[in-house]
C-alpha cells in the first residue's frame, strides 16, 4: 500500500490541528496514513509515497520554524531527488497581508515541483478572512486527496 505521510508547519497550531483532524480523514478512508517531523523526513527519499504539506505562513511570507528545516534541507537536494512522490500542499494564511499570503505554502509547492515530486492536487489556500474554522475548508481538500489515492490504489490493486 502507499505510504501517506504528512508534514506540517505550525507556530502558533493551527496547521498542527488540522495535520491531525486530516490525519483521521485519511484514516477514516482506509489509507494507511502517518505525520512525520525532523527526526523522519527521510522517509519520503527513494520509494513511492505521497505527502500532504499543511503550513501557515508567518512573519513576512516566512515559513514556521518545523517547516523551514526542511525547506533548506531540500533546497539544497537535487532535482529528481523526489521523483516518486506525489503531493498536494494546503496553505493556510491571510490575505490581508497581501502578497505575502501563503507564501510558505506556495514556497513549499514550488520546490516539490522543482524536486520532480508530481502534483496531484493544485495548492490549497484557506484565508483566516473568510474562513473561522480551518477544517471547513481543509476537509473536503482531505477529502478529494482520499479520493484520488483510493482510485490509484484501487487501480493497480492495493485497496
Amino acid at each position: 500500500m502507499l505510504p501517506v505521510y504528512l508534514i506540517f508547519g505550525s507556530v502558533y497550531g493551527t496547521a498542527e490541528m488540522v495535520a491531525t483532524e486530516t490525519l483521521s480523514i485519511f484514516e477514516n478512508n482506509g489509507l494507511a496514513a502517518s505525520i512525520l517531523d525532523e527526526s523522519n523526513w527521510h522517509l519520503i527519499e527513494g520509494e513511492a509515497a505521497f505527502v500532504a504539506i499543511i503550513t501557515s505562513t508567518t512573519g513576512a511570507g516566512d515559513l514556521p520554524e518545523n517547516i523551514e528545516k526542511f525547506y533548506q534541507h531540500y533546497s539544497k537536494s537535487e532535482a529528481g531527488l523526489l521523483k516518486k512522490i506525489s503531493y498536494s500542499v494546503l496553505a493556510l494564511g491571510d490575505s490581508s497581508y497581501g502578497n505575502t499570503f501563503c507564501m510558505a505554502g506556495k514556497r513549499l509547492d514550488a520546490l516539490l515541483g522543482e524536486l520532480n515530486a508530481t502534483r496531484i492536487k493544485d495548492l490549497t489556500m484557506i484565508d483566516a478572512c473568510e474562513v473561522f474554522d480551518p477544517m471547513e475548508a481543509a476537509a473536503p481538500w482531505a477529502e478529494k486527496i482520499s479520493s484520488i489515492l483510493a482510485d490509484e490504489l484501487i487501480a493497480e490493486g492495493s485497496l
